[in-house]
């Protein structure tokens, strides 16, 4: 019994072992999972690093071993460190060291060369404003020059016109500049008889306009007046006939009353007599 017992202790040990290995495995492998993918990103971080570090090609030799000699020599010696170990026999502690370090410091030298390429842009910007400066002085001297000297110029100009304008003045005209004034003359008048003639038949327009106006307006009073008069003849007859009429009236009554009195009168002497 105490056999079976100690043989059965030790079978599970052995599972017990067994299972903590394949465990331990199964996690180790997990790990160096992680690590080559940590380590792919690394490699491509370097090259992308490295593609935007500029090529020695492209600079002097002062500059590739004052700014970039040293970042592409770390990251060239990174790289082939990288390729010479092998990463299944790293450690965890080892791979995350590596990793940090690197990136730390790639990252640190990426900084310090931007930096450097930030100050070396500063400074070709200070001097070119400087030289734009002192150009921009120097044209403005010479423009300024070439403007007093087009103002000495006009001056000049001037002072010789007022002396040959005072010349014509005092001097004696010829018979050329005598028949030029006097065409000038005469076509200055007859301009303005132009325009007066103009200005003429303008008036005589707006007087015809007028006086058709007026003659309309004559037209149509005298036949007003004439519709008066008849309206007023006509009335004037109507007051007569109607004023004869009543004088005819009062006449015959009269003749009337008399012969009935003359009737009456003849009557009373025949009854009398």
């Amino acid at each position: 019994g105490a056999w079976r017992t100690g043989k059965t202790e030790a079978k599970n040990e052995e599972e017990m072992f067994k299972t903590l290995l394949d465990d331990y495995e199964q996690r180790q492998k997990q790990l160096l999972g992680e690590n080559a993918e940590l380590k792919k990103l690394l490699q491509q971080m370097k090259k992308e690093i490295i593609s935007l570090l500029p090529s020695q090609k492209h600079m002097p030799k002062e500059k590739i071993e004052d700014n970039t000699g040293p970042i592409l020599s770390d990251l060239e010696e990174d790289s082939g460190e990288a390729n010479k170990e092998d990463m299944w026999e790293l450690s965890c502690e080892t791979v995350r060291e590596q990793l940090a370090n690197s990136i730390r410091k790639q990252w640190r030298m990426l900084k310090n060369h931007v930096e450097n390429l930030d100050n070396q842009v500063s400074h070709v910007y200070s001097g070119s404003l400087s030289d734009k400066d002192t150009i921009s002085r120097h044209e403005h001297e010479l423009e300024v020059e070439g403007l007093q000297l087009e103002i000495q110029q006009c001056k000049e100009m001037i002072k010789t016109q007022q002396q040959l304008l005072q010349q014509q003045l005092t001097s004696p005209c010829d018979d050329d500049t005598n028949m030029l004034l006097q065409d000038c003359y005469l076509l200055e008048e007859k301009e303005r008889l132009k325009e007066e003639w103009k200005l003429f038949r303008e008036q005589k327009k707006n007087f015809e306009k007028e006086r058709k106006s007026f003659t309309e307006a004559a037209i149509r009073l005298g036949l007003e007046r004439k519709a008066f008069e008849e309206d007023r003849g006509v009335w004037l007859k109507q007051q007569f006939l109607n004023m004869t009429s009543d004088q005819n009236k009062a006449d015959w009554m009269k003749a009337q009353n008399a012969f009935l009195g003359s009737k009456i009168f003849l009557y009373i002497l025949s009854s009398l007599v």
